[in-house]
């Protein structure tokens, strides 16, 4: 079972147990694991070793140390761990860019609104956590990130390999085989030709798709609806 460890700075325990409380109805509806630690200030929280956690959720409006520099100490030594605030002070939102924030809930929370936010955490931990993918090329063994790459391109027996960072990687292998390696992955076939990474979809229009490099792909008409149900589904699930 998945286990996400969460820390909740929040000086008012009303506040703690109800973020406790969503946190308990998700896990639950997720069939995974969700540890909290609260702390009500934000001195304690910084004093504990903060690398253990996957996600702080961070009352900003707090006495002593508001949850803006409690945040901002905290990247000083930890890049890592996702921030979420949770405040009744949306005019900090510029604040929270600062600090890469994930996300911000307003008070009063509703789960809704803290199932969506917990999505992309998790969305966010599996990228950390992806297993790279490994590919035979010219008697070599090479191990690709799924996010780097664009899309595969099939021609002529080959599958080219095109990643972000502008390279293509030619090796071979059957379209079968590969569809099966990339199978509930963020992968999808738009054409005969194409399988394409919807993490780098960046707009749909008619029968083509824009790639966040630029890229303009084909969607075949037979697709095409089932190319526009997965992206809304992964949009929704990612908020990308």
């Amino acid at each position: 079972m998945k286990k996400v460890i969460t820390a909740i700075v929040e000086n008012e325990p009303a506040q703690i147990d109800k973020i406790r409380e969503l946190c308990d109805r998700f896990s639950k509806e997720r069939d995974l694991l969700i540890e909290t630690h609260p702390f009500t200030n934000g001195y304690d929280f910084l004093e504990k070793d903060t690398s253990i956690y996957d996600c702080v959720f961070m009352d900003i409006d707090m006495p002593g140390i508001n949850g803006i520099d409690t945040s901002n100490r905290l990247r000083s030594k930890d890049k890592d761990i996702s921030i979420i605030f949770v405040t009744n002070l949306p005019q900090f939102a510029i604040d929270g860019y600062k600090v890469q924030a994930l996300d911000f809930i307003l008070k009063p929370m509703s789960y809704a609104d803290f199932s969506l936010v917990m999505d992309k955490l998790l969305l966010l931990h599996d990228r950390k956590n992806e297993k790279d993918l490994f590919f035979m090329i010219r008697n070599e063994m090479m191990r690709i990130k799924p996010s780097d790459i664009l899309y595969f391109e099939m021609q002529n027996h080959n599958i080219h390999i095109h990643l972000k960072d502008g390279r293509i990687i030619t090796y071979r292998e059957t379209v079968k085989e590969l569809e099966k390696r990339l199978k509930d992955s963020s992968f999808f076939r738009c054409n005969s030709g194409i399988i394409v990474n919807l993490d780098h979809v960046q707009s749909i229009k008619d029968d083509t798709c824009t790639l966040t490099d630029g890229t303009i792909l084909q969607v075949s008409r037979s697709r095409r609806s089932d190319f526009m149900k997965m992206m809304t589904e992964h949009y929704f699930k990612t908020g990308l």
